[in-house]
């Protein structure tokens, strides 16, 4: 594993979602110059956590986009044998151009002009504007659609998934829900009808995280029953109600 590689992914690489969790991968089987990666499309895809042709897609896009390059091997060879893959440093070296600058950066004349009027107070220093650091939502695995196709979540719709529960692990949510159709090919849902239904498993969740510690007389009965069996009846704590 490369940290130098893996920092210059994260800091630099400009897409999310499924092209990110490739990259990511790659940069972990490389060296520090981004070569020696030779894995198969099925261990990039357990490590992407997604179907072997979606990692295959994913792949060639990246191989299409200059940012992944095949330098040995190309068309396989011997069982067992696979490509070798090189990471484009020259790609991921410069930083992305949606990054948002540091408060501490000292802004041009002409900048400054733009982005930072000066207020009509009279004073002859201008204010600067320091924009928050934008919100990146987690990255989610892909979801099997019914016609075989995968559903990538957009960015803004794992935001508001976020949003609305707050209490939950949206990833890992993901996850059980890939696992779930992949368990159930037969109740897959459709690339329009898959937002409803990633909203309707997570208030799902949300309702019985909120039921599951409900304490009532039932509660209580089992256990008094297994410590006294021979009892009929006993009082049910305060606020259950009635007898056993």
């Amino acid at each position: 594993m490369s940290v130098k590689v893996s920092s210059l992914v994260w800091d630099n690489f400009p897409h999310g979602g499924s092209k990110m969790l490739c990259m990511l991968a790659m940069a972990d089987w490389s060296n520090d110059a981004g070569g020696s990666i030779h894995p198969s499309i099925a261990t990039l895809a357990r490590k992407m956590r997604t179907s072997e042709s979606q990692a295959r897609r994913v792949l060639h896009g990246l191989i299409d986009e200059g940012y992944v390059s095949v330098v040995g091997n190309e068309f396989g060879g011997a069982p067992g044998a696979t490509r070798l893959y090189q990471i484009c440093m020259e790609a991921i070296a410069a930083p992305r151009t949606d990054a948002t600058p540091s408060a501490h950066a000292t802004p041009s004349t002409d900048a400054q002009r733009r982005v930072a009027p000066m207020r009509e107070t009279g004073s002859t220093h201008a204010t600067q504007t320091v924009s928050e650091p934008l919100y990146e939502p987690p990255l989610v695995v892909s979801l099997l659609c019914k016609d075989g196709t995968e559903f990538q979540a957009p960015a803004d719709f794992v935001k508001e998934m976020v949003a609305l529960h707050p209490g939950k692990n949206i990833p890992d949510q993901f996850m059980a829900m890939r696992n779930w159709l992949v368990s159930n090919p037969g109740k897959r849902k459709t690339q329009a009808g898959m937002k409803r239904f990633i909203g309707g498993w997570l208030s799902r969740q949300s309702t019985k995280a909120q039921t599951s510690n409900v304490y009532t007389a039932d509660n209580y009965r089992q256990p008094v029953r297994k410590l006294f069996p021979g009892i009929n009846h006993a009082p049910a704590p305060t606020g259950t109600g009635g007898e056993l």
